[in-house]
C-alpha cells in the first residue's frame, strides 16, 4: 500500500493490491482525501479489511482458527493440529491469500505428500486439518467456497492391508511367552487389548475401580496421553466392555501382587515400549505377524467378525463415534457376504 499526493486533483490518494474471488491479484486506487491523515486512516481501514476477509493470508486465518478452537479441544488434539500445521500445511499455503488457493493447488499438494511416503490415514488426517481451516474461513470471513472440500480427501485404501493376530497367532504368542521372564504388566495389558479391543491409552488409564465383578466388565472413563489423564477420544469412547472370565481372573491375580495398591490408582504402570518389545520378540521368534500395539485392537475386531458379531455391536464395543468408521475399517473382513445373501434367497425361492 502507498499514500501519495494525486497530481491530477491535488488531493491525497492511496493505492493497494487485493486478490479477487477468482484468485487474481488486482490493483486498486482511491483518491479525494483532503489531508494526508485522512488518506492514512483510509489506508489502515483497507489493511484491516484485508486482514479480516478472504483476502487475508492463509497463515493469518490459520492463527485465527487456532486461537478460536484452542480452548474448546483437548491439549492432545491441539498439539496434533499445531504439528500438522507446522510441518505439512503452513510451509505450502501460509504465504498465499485464502481466496487465491484453488482445488488444483490442494490436489498437487496431496500428490507431494503421497510422494513423501505418508500413509493414507495420515494423508486424510492432514487434509481434514486443512479443510477445517477453510471451513472456518468460509463461515466467518467470507471465503466464497472451500477449495479443500471441492478437491476432496485422498482415498483411503490402507485398511485393506491392516495387520492383526488371528486366534492361531495369539495361541502361538502365548506358547512363546510361557515360562519366560518378561515384563508382567506388559503381558497382562497385551491380553487385555486382544480380548477387549480397548485403546492402549484407555488401558493405561484404568484404575482398580474401573472393573465390575457383577458382570465381569471394565468401564472406560479416561485415557492416558503422554503421561496426562484426559477424557476419552469421543463421547462414545466412554463405555463398559465385558471381558472373558480368564482375562478377568488374570487382571485380578495381577492386582493382588501390587504392593499397597489402592483402587483409585492407575493399575498398569508400564510403557508402550515394553509392550512393543514383547510383541517384537514373539514375532521374530515364531514368525507370527509383527504388529503394532494398535493392531491388537484390529485383532479383537477381526475376532468378533469371525464370530459373526454385527458391525453395530462392534462399533459399541470399540467405542467408535459413527458406524461409518467401523465399516470403513473392517467391512472388507466380512467374507463373501454377497454370496451368503444369494444362497439364502435361493433357499427361500426353492420353498415356494
Amino acid at each position: 500500500m502507498s499514500v501519495y499526493k494525486d497530481k491530477r486533483n491535488g488531493k491525497w490518494a492511496i493505492t493497494f493490491y487485493y486478490t479477487d474471488w477468482k484468485g487474481q491479484r488486482k490493483r486498486k486506487r482511491k483518491t479525494g482525501y483532503e489531508t494526508k491523515r485522512e488518506a492514512k486512516e483510509a489506508e489502515q481501514a483497507e489493511l484491516n479489511k484485508k486482514l479480516h476477509s478472504a483476502e487475508m493470508l492463509f497463515s493469518d486465518c490459520y492463527n485465527l482458527y487456532i486461537g478460536t478452537i484452542s480452548k474448546e479441544i483437548k491439549t492432545s488434539t491441539l498439539g496434533t493440529k499445531l504439528q500438522i500445521g507446522k510441518v505439512h500445511i503452513l510451509p505450502v499455503f501460509g504465504s498465499t491469500a485464502l481466496n487465491a488457493i484453488k482445488p488444483i493447488d490442494i490436489k498437487l499438494w496431496q500428490g507431494k505428500l503421497k510422494e513423501r511416503g505418508l500413509k493414507d490415514s495420515t494423508l486424510r488426517t492432514v487434509h481434514n486439518q486443512l479443510n477445517a481451516v477453510f471451513n472456518f474461513a468460509e463461515k466467518f470471513y467470507g471465503l466464497p467456497s472451500n477449495p479443500a472440500r471441492l478437491c476432496g480427501a485422498p482415498k483411503r485404501d490402507e485398511y485393506r492391508n491392516i495387520k492383526f493376530w488371528t486366534l492361531k497367532d495369539y495361541k502361538t504368542y502365548k506358547a512363546f511367552i510361557r515360562g519366560k521372564k518378561l515384563n508382567p504388566t506388559a503381558l497382562v495389558v497385551i491380553d487385555l487389548l486382544y480380548w477387549t479391543g480397548i485403546r492402549i491409552g484407555e488401558a493405561l488409564a484404568l484404575t482398580g475401580d474401573c472393573f465390575n465383578s457383577d458382570n465381569i466388565s471394565l468401564t472406560v472413563k479416561q485415557t492416558l496421553y503422554r503421561g496426562v489423564l484426559q477424557t476419552p477420544k469421543t463421547p462414545k469412547s466412554i463405555r463398559t466392555v465385558t471381558m472373558p472370565k480368564e482375562v478377568w481372573d488374570e487382571v485380578m491375580e495381577y492386582k493382588t501382587h501390587l504392593y499397597k495398591y489402592r483402587d483409585k490408582e492407575l493399575l498398569f504402570r508400564t510403557t508402550q515400549w515394553a509392550i512393543n518389545t514383547i510383541i517384537t520378540k514373539a514375532s521374530e521368534a515364531t514368525g507370527i505377524p509383527k504388529i503394532r500395539i494398535h493392531d491388537l485392537r484390529h485383532s479383537h475386531a477381526s475376532l468378533l467378525i469371525q464370530m459373526n458379531v454385527t458391525p453395530l455391536l462392534i462399533k459399541e464395543r470399540l467405542g467408535h463415534e459413527d458406524i461409518k468408521t467401523t465399516l470403513n475399517i473392517y467391512s472388507h473382513l466380512y467374507p463373501n457376504e454377497a454370496e451368503k445373501v444369494a444362497d439364502k434367497l435361493n433357499k427361500l425361492i426353492q420353498d415356494i
